[in-house]
């Protein structure tokens, strides 16, 4: 694994993907705020995580809902 995917890892850990919406909207949810703004700011490289992950999701843009204590084992 590279470590660009690593590092992307580190901060999945803080949240899960909901659904895609419409066009190619990825949802997430993130357990704090702070989880929140560093998906945000990581969007590109998060959605090629995503995409690669087991069961991952192509999708072109991120939407982040943070839901604290919300996140539910799938």
């Amino acid at each position: 694994m590279s470590s660009r995917k690593a590092r992307g890892c580190e901060t999945i850990g803080g949240s899960r993907p909901v659904r895609v919406e419409g066009e190619g909207t990825l949802v997430v949810e993130a357990t704090t705020p702070i989880v929140g703004q560093e998906l945000r700011i990581r969007a590109d490289e998060l959605l090629e995580v995503f995409a690669d992950a087991p069961g991952g999701v192509r999708a072109d843009r991120l939407r982040v809902v943070v839901a604290r204590g919300m996140i539910r084992s799938p």
